[in-house]
């Protein structure tokens, strides 16, 4: 946001010394939208607006000196010799950061400490950190190679010729580096074609594609006719895109039910309209399909940004589409940030995962409200879809806060899957698999079919425990067991990622007989390995996502049917379709909906629904076999009707006396300190001065959080719960607690004490 402000020349002001960019890095829109989130997330304003920069174009973070007007206004140095001379006149030149005054001149840090003395230098932030784009030549076909192509005859000898001649009658451009490749030493024939007009060289920017961006297409389908649901719904959208102005709505549909056809139709109206489109995708690597179909559809109108991207390939996104070149941005939660012109329509795919919200470092905001606030303020259309909406969004569609749309049924007429409970560990075979569920993996080998199994735990085993005296392996940095990692034979840590090689004896009794208990991703792939050893097995977790390829080369192994098991977390249940996979078996079910925090039922229900959806995605028909230690809870019967609704309802009755979301907003706010003493001192002096501010209150806590010491740090938090709507006493509220904060940080020293402010939490 750019302004002009009119006042008096007050002594002390500096002079503008140079313009640095011809139009602001941030449109208004952007830098408005990271005030909001300074205000609303009570974090720095300065933290805000980096967290809307891309990773190339933010500050290299080093102080810089250079030349000040009173180091100008001594000339004579110039013409001096020796190193003071010379770092003069580097600082007149550029600025400088100490390591390149250091690396460049003998006793260069000692004359810099004269010339600040003497206030002959100003400090500076950082430099950007400039990329250098590449370039490349392109040729490109020219109306006369057009006209004069069915008189054109070239001799049988001109071999090389006559392949240009036919690469260019089959398509207008290629770079000249492929021509190269196609058609090896040919730059005299290049240059007779360039000679007679039929060809032409540009100079162009060259188009980076990593791995990620060349398996899009592989796992994009070909899109399918629409139903008459899908159409009333596209023209409800596309209605409101073309009215312009802000709208909202929530579109649910059960899995299957092809909601990503839906999205395509409103890009293309908003595109139409010449409006541009923000697309947010939970992890852009982990659902490669949608934008894989966003891609084939718009082509290079597409810009798509990913966590695997390097620094060089999100500032070209970033400058391409600051220049318009790029009208569609798919991307996490930081598209929300892209600078596109004349924005239209922001769509939220899976709108209700967690993995929209910030979690380190600050400000802890939500990609999903984000999307409201600039929808909002930019007069677009938003647009959330899920299978599974979270139940605040689905509250707010209740009372008519935002428009909702439904698809009830599978596209094209496909059922959705049967789902079966079996009770787990009520076969004594010692295996991690039912009868049922082993059996109908081997049925689906026999077939040529795929199948994926969740179990939502990394890693071989979740404890190493001594049989002789009880104790189990423990991380030094954080109140929580050290988990079993047989394909680099260590244990590992999964908050504070220490490891430590496996143990071969008890550290407090030095008995041998450890026992190693509990599940992970490891150890169902070692069963898989030892019951089915001819199927071909991929393992997505975290840590083969890490691996090079990662995550991509995986999913696009599946699509390719390069495997028969996908074996994974809670990775292998996003919006994957792969119509060959006909058997999702879920193990451990349990283990999501027996969690401490108030929304694990819903988590629960949501990734089996999720994981189930994964099947039955083509005619042959799909099953899911749920394994669950108690397979009578209810969510349990949710998911196996597709049941939203009663999960709703229950959430709905269970949230309203206690005030949570949607019947309040909360405040979370811990406190971490290497010393517990200090961190129980300052979690007793918050509640102090925030009942002293605002008696009335609602405020929990100080209390121990489930691990009490992560990563080396004591914990202590405080729940704030806020009103459900913004007012007054939000703001007061809101006030005080970043005031306390700030007052409290004092008394105890920054040094020995942080306090993170969560608002709108989503992990307690």
């Amino acid at each position: 946001m750019t302004a002009i402000v009119e006042g008096e020349d007050r002594t002390g002001l500096k002079d503008i010394q140079a313009i640095i960019d011809e139009a602001p890095l941030l449109p208004d829109d952007v830098f408005e939208l990271a005030k909001w989130i300074s205000e609303y997330y009570l974090c720095d304003i300065g933290e805000a607006i980096a967290t809307s920069f891309p990773a190339g174009l933010k500050s290299a973070g080093k102080p810089h000196f250079k030349l000040s007007k009173a180091g100008q206004a001594e000339p004579w140095i110039e013409s001096e010799s020796g190193v003071t001379a010379d770092l003069w006149r580097a600082l007149s030149f550029k600025s400088l950061s100490q390591q390149q005054i250091k690396n460049r001149f003998a006793d260069g840090l000692t004359i810099l400490e004269k010339f600040r003395r003497r206030g002959w230098v100003d400090i500076v932030d950082g430099e950007l950190q400039v990329i250098q784009q590449s370039y490349e030549d392109v040729y490109r076909r020219t109306d006369k190679f057009t006209e004069e192509y069915s008189k054109i005859t070239l001799p049988k000898k001109a071999v090389k010729q006559n392949r240009l001649l036919n690469i260019f009658s089959t398509q207008a451009s290629i770079a000249a580096s492929e021509l190269r490749q196609a058609v090896p030493n040919s730059l005299d024939a290049i240059r007779s074609f360039v000679h007679r007009g039929w060809i032409e060289v540009q100079r162009v920017e060259r188009e980076r594609k990593g791995k990620f961006l060349e398996g899009l297409a592989e796992t994009a389908n070909e899109v399918p006719i629409f139903s008459e649901s899908q159409t009333s719904i596209a023209n409800t959208i596309g209605t409101a895109i073309c009215k312009g102005g802000y709208d909202s709505f929530l579109l649910h549909g059960v899995t299957g039910s092809g909601k990503s056809l839906i999205y395509l139709e409103a890009v293309a109206t908003a595109l139409e309209r010449g409006k541009g489109v923000i697309v947010l995708v939970p992890e852009i690597s982990l659902t490669p399909q949608l934008a894989g179909r966003l891609k084939r559809r718009f082509g290079s109108l597409v810009g798509v940004i990913h966590s695997a991207m390097q620094n060089r390939d999100r500032q070209q996104i970033w400058q391409q589409t600051r220049k318009g070149q790029l009208r569609v941005i798919v991307g996490p939660r930081s598209a929300i940030f892209a600078p596109i012109e004349n924005l239209g329509l922001i769509i939220v795919d899976e709108e209700h995962d967690d993995s929209y919200k910030q979690g380190s470092p600050a400000p802890y905001y939500h990609g999903k409200a984000a999307a409201f606030h600039r929808a909002n303020h930019s007069g677009a259309t938003l647009l959330l879809g899920s299978a599974t909406p979270d139940v605040v969004s689905y509250y707010n569609a209740q009372k008519g806060r935002i428009r909702l749309l439904e698809l009830p049924e599978r596209h094209q007429g496909l059922q959705l899957p049967e789902v079966r409970v079996v009770k787990w560990g009520s076969f004594n075979t010692g295996s991690l698999f039912s009868p049922q569920l082993k059996d109908r993996i081997a049925n689906r080998l026999e077939q040529n079919h795929q199948t994926i199994l969740l179990v939502n735990r990394r890693g071989f085993a979740t404890i190493v425990i001594c049989s002789d005296c009880g104790a189990t392996a423990k991380c030094p940095n954080c109140d929580v067991t050290l988990r079993y990692h047989r394909s680099d034979a260590k244990l590992e840590c999964h908050y504070c990622d220490y490891r430590q090689r496996v143990l071969d004896k008890c550290p407090e009794c030095h008995g041998v007989r450890l026992k190693y208990n509990g599940i992970g991703t490891q150890r169902v792939e070692r069963e898989l390995e030892l019951l089915f050893p001819s199927a071909r097995v991929a393992r997505l977790d975290l840590d083969t996502s890490r691996q090079a390829g990662g995550a991509n080369e995986i999913l696009r192994g599946v699509a390719e049917g390069n495997f028969d098991i996908l074996l994974g977390t809670q990775m292998v249940a996003k919006g994957h379709d792969f119509p060959k996979v006909t058997l999702v078996g879920i193990i451990g079910a349990d283990l999501e909906i027996l969690q401490s925090d108030f929304r694990s039922i819903e988590r629960g229900f949501r990734l089996l629904v999720q994981a189930s959806g994964r099947t039955g995605r083509s005619k042959t028909g799909g099953e899911v076999i749920i394994q669950a230690l108690n397979p009578t809870h209810p969510a349990f019967r949710w998911v196996q009707s597709a049941d939203y609704k009663s999960l709703y309802e229950s959430e709905i009755a269970f949230r309203q006396p206690h005030h949570y979301p949607p019947f309040g907003r909360l405040v979370s706010i811990t406190l971490r300190s290497e010393d517990q003493s200090i961190v129980i001192g300052a979690g007793d002096r918050f509640r102090e001065e925030i009942m002293r501010q605002i008696p009335d209150i609602s405020l929990l806590g100080p209390a121990i959080p489930e691990i009490e010491r992560l990563e080396g740090f004591f914990r202590r938090r405080l729940i704030v719960k806020l009103p459900s709507h913004s007012g007054s006493m939000t703001i007061k509220i809101k006030e005080s607690i970043k005031s306390v904060t700030e007052t409290i940080v004092r008394t105890f020293g920054s040094d020995k004490l942080l306090i993170i402010i969560d608002v709108d939490p989503i992990e307690f």
